[in-house]
């Protein structure tokens, strides 16, 4: 059998639910013809839980090839850190904690990287770090763009800078509320638009990654780019915002009195803008997260 390009390596003890969750998260982003490509192997240190039915249960699931190798008694991470990338088969590996998961296409992205870039030595990928209950965010590293170093000094260089750029958003953003983003006049669009002015008229002209859509003066939902980029261009003409705008709700909804950090967490979370909506709309902002990286957050109140 051949070597896979890429083994996702996962470290557990005594985290089988969430190790599922890990697991769900690598498993659903692998399609069938790239499952020679990866591999995911995992190194319990002698779990007294259900771990390893937690790992058979998506033996039959999905068709990428699933490792799992129990430590007889617990050696420390450290040392079973080691032992797996030791029995790693994949010429580069990927550690992931049980309790990770990962944002849709990331495995994708570092497969292309690693593609192109055969001589790579290291990765250094984002991160979102949040509490127990997956609502502040603790820690985070955002790097905007994939930058290549050509030597040791490059790769420290650019993490300290991107580091320290992190620590003065979080900075920049405590004790702020959402409603500091607002703009008293904000850009909306109508439902019947046709796609195509939509792209010519707001997206090319003010860049944002969404917009409210209202009818008769009330928000009724919200448009992205993402529902733009779902639609064939040749359909672009006949085909309306009403068509792919998405509704207001608690899922993609936060309060003009949200603390900013909360809000930059969620959206970052799920890898989507929000807006908070309470009534007519009299508000946006660029948003938190568009301040950072381009993303939009409509705000309503």
């Amino acid at each position: 059998m051949n070597c896979p390009l890429l083994t996702i390596g996962i470290p557990t003890f005594n985290r089988a639910k969430l190790l599922g969750h890990t697991l769900e998260s690598v498993l659903r982003q692998i399609p069938s013809e790239l499952t020679n490509r990866v591999d995911i192997l995992i190194s319990d240190n002698a779990s007294t839980d259900d771990t390893e039915a937690a790992v058979q249960a998506f033996g039959t699931k999905y068709p990428v090839r699933i490792t799992y190798s129990r430590n007889t008694e617990n050696i420390g991470y450290d040392r079973n850190v080691d032992r797996l990338f030791k029995k790693a088969s994949g010429n580069y590996v990927w550690l992931l904690g049980d309790d990770d998961t990962l944002k849709d296409g990331a495995i994708l992205h570092i497969l292309d990287l690693l593609t192109q870039h055969p001589k790579l030595k290291a990765i250094l990928v984002n991160f979102d770090a949040y509490d127990a209950q997956l609502e502040i965010l603790q820690d985070q590293k955002e790097i905007s763009r994939d930058f290549l170093c050509t030597n040791p000094e490059m790769f420290l260089s650019n993490a300290a800078r991107s580091s320290y750029q992190q620590l003065l958003l979080r900075k920049g953003l405590e004790g702020l509320k959402v409603s500091r983003f607002m703009e008293a006049n904000p850009i909306t669009v109508s439902r019947a638009l046709s796609i195509e002015h939509l792209v010519e008229d707001y997206i090319y002209k003010h860049a944002f990654k969404m917009f409210p859509v209202v009818d008769d003066g009330r928000l009724v939902g919200c448009v992205t780019m993402q529902k733009v980029k779902d639609i064939p261009r040749s359909e672009w003409a006949i085909r309306t915002v009403g068509e792919i705008s998405g509704g207001c709700s608690a899922d993609n909804s936060v309060a003009p009195n949200t603390d900013a950090m909360v809000a930059l967490a969620h959206e970052q979370l799920e890898g989507r803008p929000h807006h908070a909506v309470n009534g007519t709309c009299t508000g946006v902002g660029p948003g938190i997260n568009n301040h950072i990286n381009e993303r939009s957050l409509t705000i309503l109140k």
